[in-house]
């Protein structure tokens, strides 16, 4: 039942991905040289124009404040950051909270039937 239900949440998180429309014309620039951070989205979606122009400074920023705002910039014009612009630290959290629900779900199902055991064996 446990291996039935997380590859049912694979495949669902899969069909997440297939059924976000591909944007038909969309550019994307981003630049970081240290000191600047300079975000260019441009192009069409669904017959809308996109244009998003931003230029920050990042003196002292940690690189995942910058990837925050690289994720930001995406979301604001309602699109997916494609993946080579995905930084690896976004990946490994977000696959760090998956795996945290999942062994939370597993270790209260699994002391919920040892209690079960204790409280039905003669």
């Amino acid at each position: 039942m446990k291996t039935r239900f997380l590859l049912l949440l694979l495949f669902a998180s899969f069909g997440l991905f297939a059924r976000q429309p591909e944007p038909t014309t969309v550019r994307t620039r981003i630049t970081d040289d240290g000191e600047t951070l300079s975000i260019r989205i441009d192009g069409q979606r669904e017959g809308k124009q996109i244009h998003l122009h931003k230029t920050l400074d990042v003196t002292g920023w940690n690189r995942l404040a910058k990837e925050s705002v690289k994720l930001r910039a995406f979301l604001a014009v309602k699109l997916i950051p494609p993946f080579h612009e995905i930084s690896g630290l976004i990946l490994t959290a977000a696959s760090a909270v998956l795996l945290a629900l999942t062994m939370l779900l597993v270790g209260v199902r699994s002391a919920r039937d040892l209690v079960r055991k204790r409280v039905f064996t003669p």
